[in-house]
């Protein structure tokens, strides 16, 4: 094992999570081996809270709007592969050529408890049924060498050989910062423009020099308005805790701040977290801030025929596209329970 690896044993709990995992329920869970046992760690919230920071840091990833979502730029070789989910032999045969050693440790960056999980590869092939059951998964070596990414659609990816620049990302993370270099509007490959995550912004009212005077905004209530079996539409609360104003009215395009939707097995927002579309906050008080300890009230309607009984809360993140500086980002999501 390598230091990292190590490290990541530092905040692995103590037998398994008392709910759904890709071991399948808790009962089926303690059946397994002993030996299999030994080589599954299930990380903490302290862990996961590290590994979810140093995660979205790496640029390992594009906006999961995307098909896939390996970035091109930072491993110069993907390789992809569509399965048959009911041909075991070809799906673990394609793993197993990927040249990975059994006893590797990888990191699944979370499973459908919620946790991310340190496992050897051998563990990846053998129960690779209940890993990517439905959820969109990325597996990673523990030294960023190589990673796996699933999509929902027995899509599945392998990236490695990387070619990303650090010194390079970071240059142009401070220009467009200052307004240079602004990313534009892209297509993906179902032809849908997704959402612009610069240039459609009024960005200078959004920019504060000090501290002091950013916004916080936060999610803090969201209930069920109307529900059928195919459609829920959900009231939101966002509340302004921060000590400057947050400008949400829509710019000269129409565009609005988005808003995001996923279906999740737990109340917390997890790499298996499945897309459920979105939309954008309808706030109407052009040229005018949601000022400190000021709330808005919005509706948003989301498509829930994919929710099942594994996936029964709906999570929404705010400003996805951190289109707004605020003070604190990690306050952004907000869950109800919606299935069950």
């Amino acid at each position: 094992m390598n230091q990292f690896t190590l490290k990541l044993m530092e905040f692995s709990e103590e037998g398994f999570p008392d709910k759904v995992t890709f071991l399948w329920s808790p009962e089926e869970a303690q059946k397994i081996s002993k030996e299999h046992k030994d080589q599954i760690h299930f990380i903490n919230e302290e862990g996961a809270k590290f590994l979810n920071n140093l995660y979205r840091s790496s640029k390992i990833e594009f906006d999961e709007q995307y098909r896939h979502s390996l970035n091109e730029e930072y491993y110069s070789n993907i390789s992809r592969f569509e399965g048959n989910w009911n041909d075991d032999k070809e799906v673990k045969k394609w793993l197993y050529n990927r040249g990975i050693p059994f006893s590797k440790y990888v990191l699944i960056t979370s499973d459908r408890s919620g946790k991310p999980v340190l496992l050897t590869w051998k563990m990846v092939i053998k129960y690779w049924k209940g890993i990517f059951w439905e959820d969109d998964i990325s597996i990673l070596d523990t030294s960023f060498k190589w990673c796996f990414y699933y999509y929902h659609e027995s899509e599945f990816y392998f990236g490695k050989d990387i070619i990303f620049d650090r010194k390079k990302e970071d240059e142009k993370a401070i220009l467009e910062s200052l307004g240079v270099g602004k990313s534009k509007s892209k297509s993906n490959k179902d032809g849908e423009v997704a959402f612009d995550t610069r240039a459609s912004v009024e960005e200078s009212k959004n920019s504060y020099a000090e501290k002091e005077l950013c916004p916080d905004l936060v999610l803090n209530s969201i209930n069920i308005v109307k529900k059928s079996k195919n459609w829920v539409t959900l009231e939101y609360t966002l509340t302004n805790v921060g000590k400057g104003p947050a400008y949400l009215a829509k710019d000269k395009n129409g565009q609005g701040i988005a808003l995001r939707a996923f279906l999740s097995s737990s109340e917390k927002i997890s790499r298996g977290a499945l897309p459920l579309g979105g939309g954008f906050v309808e706030y109407d008080k052009k040229g005018q801030g949601l000022y400190p300890n000021s709330s808005y009230t919005g509706n948003l309607k989301l498509d829930i025929r994919k929710m099942t009984r594994f996936t029964p809360f709906v999570i929404i993140n705010f400003d996805p596209f951190n289109v707004i500086q605020e003070c604190d980002k990690t306050n952004n999501y907000g869950n109800v329970k919606v299935g069950g």
